[in-house]
């Protein structure tokens, strides 16, 4: 509905009339990004955009350290972005508000369009009228996002990305470098304010006194594909990883079922470790302290990837290709089928492999 207003005249006055209309102004990206003083970057709603978009962040910062950029987000992932030194400034939103007719959208747009931003980037790699509606309504002379016929009403500057066989995360480095800008996901990780990694390892110290010994870090929630393994396959998987390794477990979960994840750790009995509630960053730097991640294509499986932990990742087949990150040697992703359990010799071989890719 969203997109059909601006394929109507009639929708296009009322915008115009709104105050929803772009300024008009000549703009070179070769070189003119420190000549911008305000870029805001809009959200696709998930934490591993976030996750994936920060060194697109922290490369604007650099190239341009006079520019103001401002990410807009929901309000479940602020608490992440506000220790963000290349972030400076944030609007919040709410999932409810992004809907046409609702007077809380239209206090977002004229929120956004008050800012006066010279650039907008959308982190999503496809259409979301909604989101691009911000986009247009922001009046920013710049508005770039992946190409999509959907978008070219909103847009005026696009890249073309097809997600055949590229991870989610290549599409921040395809528009690092359409900005000009150098990222390598490879060999970026994601890293945390020192007091973040010493409250997280004595949190761990003290749930397991042994260091030597090793943790895995479960998350049980239903993936962003919204499949996952069946719950008694998953314990089978991490109950035999945590014998075989002698490991001790910590559960981790952001979709906040606690009946769920009770559930789950009393499958897995006494291995399991007691984890207070924490916040957001909180949480991410106790996964990033684990030596093993196990989790299904969930927002904390890509945290744990840019973050460079060994991860294994139980995917189903209702995932999709562009989820799966390929060509990284602390990953694997065994797939596994309706009615059939993952093969054990495979899980080990891949636990094997990725544990081995980490120097000790």
């Amino acid at each position: 509905m969203a997109a059909s207003i601006l394929k109507s005249p009639a929708g296009r006055l009322l915008l115009k009339t709104l105050g929803y209309s772009p300024r008009e102004k000549l703009f070179r990206l070769d070189g003119d990004l420190d000549k911008l003083s305000r870029i805001l970057l809009v959200d696709s709603g998930r934490l591993s955009d976030l996750l994936f978009f920060l060194p697109v962040i922290e490369g604007l910062h650099q190239a341009a350290p006079g520019v103001e950029i401002e990410v807009m987000t929901l309000e479940r992932w602020g608490e992440f972005l506000k220790r963000e030194p290349g972030v400076s400034g944030l609007i919040l939103y709410d999932p409810q508000q992004l809907k046409l007719r609702s007077a809380a959208y239209h206090h977002l747009l004229k929120e956004v369009k008050r800012r006066s931003f010279d650039a907008v980037i959308l982190m999503n790699d496809q259409s979301d009228p909604m989101r691009d509606l911000v986009a247009f309504a922001s009046g920013a002379p710049l508005r770039i996002g992946t190409h999509d016929t959907e978008r070219e009403a909103f847009l005026n500057c696009t890249v073309r990305w097809g997600l055949s066989g590229n991870y989610r995360m290549d599409l921040a480095r395809e528009l690092s470098r359409f900005l000009g800008l150098h990222y390598d996901p490879k060999s970026w990780s994601f890293t945390f304010q020192p007091e973040e990694i010493r409250a997280a390892d004595q949190l761990i110290h003290f749930r397991k006194p042994v260091k030597e010994q090793i943790l895995i870090g479960v998350d049980s929630a239903t993936g962003l594909g919204e499949s996952r393994l069946v719950e008694s396959h998953l314990a089978y998987i991490v109950g035999h990883l945590s014998g075989s390794l002698r490991a001790k477990v910590m559960l981790f979960n952001l979709n906040e079922n606690s009946e769920g994840e009770n559930s789950f750790a009393a499958r897995l009995g006494s291995n399991v470790l007691d984890t207070p509630e924490l916040g957001l960053r909180e949480t991410l730097a106790l996964l990033s302290r684990c030596d093993l991640v196990v989790a299904g294509n969930t927002e904390l499986f890509h945290a744990a990837v840019v973050c460079g932990v060994p991860v294994l990742g139980l995917f189903t087949d209702s995932d999709k290709l562009d989820w799966e990150p390929r060509n990284r040697e602390s990953v694997a992703v065994l797939r596994g089928k309706p009615g059939e359990k993952i093969s054990l010799s495979d899980l080990e071989a891949s636990v094997k492999r990725i544990l081995h890719a980490i120097p000790a």
